[in-house]
């Protein structure tokens, strides 16, 4: 049906630093929920020094969520490159896959989008 062989890549340290990341979040909503001191990185009035010591050095990079996010994504991105480059096609079939993926995406978006244009520019939908 398709000739295009697909590549499962599985690059395992990749991958842990994709799983790294992800309990870096799910640390860093904990500690915006409990420590709010550390997560925010700023240092509140507390009654613990080491709270406070945490959240001015380096150690909040292991609380702070949001550089952990920017890491994944980037990772996330270097994986689909990599399994892309690594795969035999021609541009033709790298379109049609996009157009195929995005699609479904993107028609469930439009939708609403429309609806809600509709309604703000006081036009009536119904």
């Amino acid at each position: 049906m398709n000739n295009v062989q697909e590549i499962n890549v599985r690059l395992p340290d990749i991958i842990g630093l994709k799983g790294m990341c992800a309990f870096t979040v799910i640390l860093g909503h904990f500690t915006l929920a409990f420590f709010p001191s550390i997560g925010e990185g700023k240092p509140l009035i507390t009654n613990t020094n080491v709270i406070n010591y945490i959240s001015d050095t380096p150690l909040y990079s292991l609380f702070n969520g949001a550089f952990a996010v920017y890491v994944f994504w980037m990772v996330s991105a270097m994986l689909i490159t990599y399994r892309y480059n690594k795969m035999d096609f021609s541009s033709i079939i790298m379109l049609k896959k996009i157009f195929r993926r995005y699609m479904g995406f993107l028609l469930p978006l439009l939708m609403p989008t429309i609806y809600i244009y509709m309604h703000e520019n006081g036009d009536d939908v119904e």
